[in-house]
C-alpha cells in the first residue's frame, strides 16, 4: 500500500475558509536543510552575532535540544533551535484579522544541529514557498522576513 501524506493549510479569506492539500510532499518541500561552512558552535555564535546585526531582527528564545534531552535521559547530537521576530513583518499579519490564521508560523524558526557524520547543518520552513500559494499580503510579508532570514545565513552555507 503507498504511504500517504497529507499537508493542509487552511486561510481564511472574506468568511471564507480555503485549504491547500498537497499528497506525497517530501521534507524538502516544507523546509531548507544546508551545510554550515562551520562547526556547530562557531555556527551558533555566527548565527546569533549576524541577526543582531540585522536591522529588525532578535532572537526572541534559543531552545537548546539537546540538553533538554539530555533531561529526559536521552543523548542526542547538538541541536539548538532559535525563534526569530521581526515586529516590523510581524505587526502586519497580527494586525489583520483575515490573515492572523499564520500566525502558527510565527515566529520563524531557525534550527541548527549536527548530524553523525559530524557536520553542522542549519534549517527552517520553506514558508516563502507556502505564502506563495496565499498570496497577498501572507505572501509579501512572510516572503520578505524568509529573504531576510537567507540573507542572514548566507555567509554560513555552503553553496
Amino acid at each position: 500500500m503507498k504511504n500517504i501524506s497529507l499537508f493542509i493549510v487552511g486561510l481564511l479569506i472574506g468568511g471564507i475558509v480555503i485549504f491547500f492539500v498537497t499528497r506525497n510532499n517530501k521534507p524538502e518541500e516544507y523546509f531548507i536543510e544546508s551545510t554550515s561552512k562551520y562547526k556547530f558552535e562557531e555556527t551558533v555564535a555566527q548565527f546569533e552575532a549576524l541577526v543582531a546585526e540585522t536591522e529588525g531582527w532578535k532572537i526572541l528564545k534559543t531552545y537548546d535540544l539537546q540538553k533538554s534531552m539530555e533531561k529526559s535521559g536521552y543523548n542526542v547530537q547538538p541541536v539548538k533551535a532559535f525563534s526569530l521576530c521581526n515586529p516590523d513583518y510581524s505587526s502586519k499579519i497580527l494586525f489583520s484579522n483575515q490573515e492572523r490564521v499564520v500566525s502558527s508560523m510565527m515566529p520563524c524558526r531557525v534550527s541548527i544541529y549536527v548530524r553523525t557524520n559530524g557536520k553542522t547543518y542549519i534549517s527552517r520552513m520553506n514558508s516563502a514557498a507556502m505564502a506563495s500559494d496565499m498570496g497577498g499580503l501572507v505572501d509579501d510579508v512572510i516572503g520578505k522576513a524568509s529573504a531576510d532570514i537567507e540573507e542572514i545565513i548566507d555567509d554560513l552555507i555552503i553553496k
